[in-house]
């Protein structure tokens, strides 16, 4: 498991390692122990306990980190994910770091492999299990680039 992190792009590298803190310590408070969505927070501890690992990409303007924010909304999202907002008074309110624990079935699998198991008459057995929100999302994260 893995914790990607979406940062915004005009911050500098110590800020996304701080806002990427800021997003995950709102995921381990969305995911509390009150929490309804067991197999989330499960997943969030498993990783915390077990991984530990982040990637922090580079998600572009605010507008591209406020369109990830409402894709990762979706009901379909089955994985443990938070957005980190700067207060109003500092920034405004500024979206400034998403974050979301996955498993290695969605980062193990790249738009190419997801691209030759569309084509007609082809299964693998690593793509086919993926919902459309999974393919979507392996789309979406393969877009962003590293942080820098």
């Amino acid at each position: 498991m893995r914790c990607y992190h979406f940062s915004n792009m005009y911050l500098s590298s110590i800020q996304v390692g701080i806002q990427s803190a800021h997003a995950q310590m709102e995921m381990f408070v969305k995911y509390n122990e009150t929490c309804e969505d067991k197999k989330a927070r499960d997943d969030l501890y498993y990783w915390a306990n077990d991984h530990k690992t982040m990637i922090c990409l580079n998600a572009g303007f605010n507008s591209e980190m406020l369109s990830l924010e409402e894709f990762l909304k979706s009901k379909d999202n089955p994985y443990p994910w938070a957005a980190f907002r700067e207060s109003e008074e500092a920034m405004g309110g500024m979206l400034t770091n998403i974050a979301i624990v996955l498993p290695e079935e969605i980062y193990s699998v790249s738009v190419d492999m997801l691209n030759i198991a569309a084509q007609p008459g082809m299964w693998s057995p690593t793509v086919d299990p993926l919902t459309d929100f999974d393919k979507d999302l392996i789309r979406t994260k393969s877009y962003y680039r590293m942080a820098k």
